[in-house]
């Protein structure tokens, strides 16, 4: 499975507002989830964060809208757990991401086994989805599809890539 998450680092802590995955099975998905504080909770320097995030990095609102049908933000590690066990397949029980502390720190606090797919040369997801033309639509909840990344469409071309390029560590997963 490739794992992909997008959140916000608010109150020192990073919160997971979006998990997208791609497993061996070719299955996908992403599970949104409601952000613990509120907006008029969060300290000036938060809101400007969540901000900056929101209109430069991944095009997420703060909090989910309706349609996402969001789960509660302390439910992350129980939905992924669950979906590892769910997708782990035979002797493919390793999970990949694509850089960042963030997924392998959660990653290992669950005991969940991950690699790291920039340790094997995976370049960005900018310079490989001209690569891949065919890939999954975006799942629609990102502000601009052209400007911001969806992990679905991120996962599903790093799992292209694995494909065509990296064998071995395609095999591994």
């Amino acid at each position: 499975m490739i794992l992909d998450l997008e959140g916000f680092f608010v109150e020192k802590t990073f919160r997971c507002r979006e998990l997208g995955y791609y497993t061996w099975q070719e299955k996908y998905g992403r599970y949104a989830f409601y952000m613990k504080t509120s907006w008029r909770n969060l300290s000036r320097r938060d809101q400007k964060t969540v901000s900056y995030v929101k209109y430069k990095v991944h095009g997420l609102t703060y909090q989910p809208r309706r349609e996402e049908k969001a789960f509660e933000y302390y439910r992350v590690e129980d939905i992924l757990r669950d979906l590892y066990e769910e997708v782990k397949y035979k002797d493919r029980t390793v999970v990949a991401y694509k850089g960042g502390h963030v997924e392998r720190d959660l990653l290992n606090k669950l005991n969940i086994p991950c690699l790291n797919l920039e340790h094997y040369g995976c370049p960005k997801y900018d310079v490989l989805k001209d690569e891949f033309h065919n890939v999954l639509p975006s799942c629609g909840f990102h502000l601009n599809d052209k400007l911001h990344h969806c992990p679905i469409k991120e996962c599903e071309t790093f799992w292209l890539w694995l494909q065509n390029k990296n064998k071995q560590t395609f095999i591994a997963l």
